[in-house]
């Protein structure tokens, strides 16, 4: 019709949410320059520092449990979907990226996230928390020996993970540990020390 209409349709190439505009109302506008940033939400990319030692741990396609503290009792899904083929040298970390279904809008691009890696089942020796106690720079535990019998033994025991230590040496598979009452049964035993003192 050659006539000059001020209002343009922009069609976007991909379905998504507008996240940055780079123009304002009435400004003239070159062909070479963005005009908005558009993403699709739907998926969101998690990326984890994963330490060097635990490399061998990880593969493609891992299930990954994430979560966020905006929703601390929510846990989300995805899976590993790249391992970057270079460690940080300063760091010594590598970049894992993981994809998590983003249907609800409930993540959002920047949060920080913690990441939990399923490495597979491992069978181990393990105590509760509650049977360790500290002594100085030591652990301890309390073994069962007898009626109203314990005996105080060192262990090397590995960090609380879901409410229990990994124990390296110290106990036996079977014997049995005090649970409820370790800190008591230390307690008596100091004031035990004290008064032979």
């Amino acid at each position: 019709e050659h006539a000059i209409n001020s209002r343009v349709a922009i069609y976007s190439p991909l379905s998504g949410t507008v996240m940055e505009r780079h123009l304002t109302l009435g400004e003239v506008v070159e062909p070479v320059k963005p005009l908005f940033t558009v993403a699709d939400l739907s998926n969101l990319w998690v990326i984890a520092d994963v330490t060097e030692a635990d490399i061998p741990k990880i593969k493609k396609r891992q299930t990954v449990a994430i979560a966020v503290s905006a929703y601390p009792e929510k846990v989300f899904n995805g899976k590993i979907s790249y391992i970057s083929e270079a460690i940080d040298p300063e760091t010594r970390v590598v970049k894992v990226r993981a994809e998590v279904e983003n249907l609800k809008g409930m993540l959002k691009p920047e949060m920080f996230a913690t990441i939990r890696i399923s490495a597979g089942e491992k069978h181990v020796l393990a105590i509760p928390v509650s049977a360790v106690q500290r002594e100085g720079e030591k652990s301890i535990i309390f073994v069962e020996k007898g009626e109203n019998s314990f005996e105080k033994r060192v262990v090397d025991s590995g960090p609380p993970l879901n409410g229990f230590h990994e124990v390296f040496s110290g106990v036996k598979e079977g014997e049995r540990v005090v649970v409820k009452g370790a800190f008591t049964l230390k307690s008596e035993g100091l004031k035990g020390l004290m008064e032979g003192e």
